[in-house]
C-alpha cells in the first residue's frame, strides 16, 4: 500500500521501529491483526536511493511536511531526503 495523499480528517502514525531483521514485519503484522490501515510513503516511485529505503523518523516527518506544503511528491522527496541516502545517479541528476 502506497500513500497517495494526506486527508485532513485522518490520523497518521509514523512507524518508529526498525523491524527488518530480528522482528521482521512486527509493526506491519500488528497493524494487520488490529485492522489498522497502513501505507508507506511512495519513496520508490519518486526517488532513487542507495542501500536501504529505511529513513529516520525525522526524515520521514520532513517528507510529510514538505508534501503537505508542496503537494508534489517529487519536490517533497528532493527537499527532505539527504543526499547521502540517494544513489550517485540521483546526485548527478540534481547537479544538472
Amino acid at each position: 500500500h502506497e500513500l497517495a495523499d494526506f486527508k485532513d480528517d485522518e490520523v497518521y502514525v509514523i512507524g518508529g521501529i526498525v523491524d527488518r531483521n530480528r522482528y521482521k514485519n512486527l509493526t506491519l503484522n500488528k497493524a494487520n491483526e488490529q485492522g489498522i490501515r497502513h501505507a508507506r510513503l511512495p519513496i520508490r516511485d519518486h526517488l532513487k536511493m542507495s542501500g536501504t529505503h529505511v529513513l529516520t523518523v525525522n526524515q520521514t516527518l520532513d517528507i510529510i511536511h514538505a508534501q503537505l506544503e508542496l503537494r508534489d511528491w517529487d519536490k517533497a522527496m528532493d527537499r527532505a531526503v539527504p543526499m547521502r541516502k540517494r544513489t550517485r545517479e540521483e546526485e548527478i541528476d540534481e547537479e544538472g
